[in-house]
């Protein structure tokens, strides 16, 4: 799909910074996005220094898109044309592996309390408008999921009083991610922050039965 306003800030910002050569891991990130699109799209894409490697090996995770908008594999030609494509502009120092982020797909679950002047069935919906408006943009791969977001966007809705309980769920079964993940287990001790892995992108796949409010 054509990037959105936000997606497209923040690649020319990596595109200008890179200058047509691959020094820096912002360099690789800008250059895959910039691939031209005869060789196919990459939708998300990270990059990590090998913590293992004794050489300058480097870690570039990537994800494609399906027709539906859904974060999906990358399959093996597309991975092969970014290789292609990054070697010529990577240093020649650098050895670069190309693999596979992984997608854990999540569900927001949470309850208002609503101004009794106020048609609650109206403020449910305008909430829930609110959410798929504030998820709408894909996060990257790596990024940490604020739950402090839910809150502050459910509390600027006209006619919400409180927001009273939200829960961040994973999401399981036909059309979603197999990939396991306790968000329990890496949420911050303050409730506040989710901390995926290095290589996992979270992912709202269907922003209208995937939040679910009352």
């Amino acid at each position: 799909s054509t990037p959105n306003s936000e997606e497209l800030r923040q690649r020319i910002i990596g595109v200008h910074s890179a200058q047509n050569r691959a020094v820096t891991k912002q360099d690789y990130v800008a250059l895959a996005y910039a691939m031209p699109s005869k060789f196919g799209a990459i939708k998300r894409c990270s990059i990590l220094r090998d913590a293992d490697s004794a050489k300058n090996n480097l870690n570039m995770y990537v994800l494609a898109e399906d027709t539906s908008g859904a974060l999906s594999t990358a399959n093996t030609a597309l991975k092969e044309n970014l290789k292609v494509w990054l070697n010529g502009y990577k240093m020649i120092s650098d050895s670069l592996d190309i693999m596979n982020a992984r997608v854990l797909n999540i569900g927001i679950k949470y309850s208002i309390m609503s101004d009794s002047t106020r048609d609650s069935n109206k403020v449910l919906i305008e909430a829930n408008d609110a959410l798929r408006k504030e998820f709408a943009t894909k996060m990257n791969i790596g990024e940490a999921f604020y739950i402090t977001r839910i809150f502050k966007t459910l509390s600027k809705v006209d006619g919400v009083l409180d927001v009273e309980d939200v829960k961040v769920v994973t999401k399981s079964g036909t059309g979603y991610s197999d990939n396991s993940f306790n968000i329990k287990r890496n949420t911050t001790p303050d409730g506040r922050v989710i901390i995926p892995k290095e290589d996992m992108v979270f992912e709202i796949r269907d922003l209208f039965t995937d939040i679910e409010g009352s």
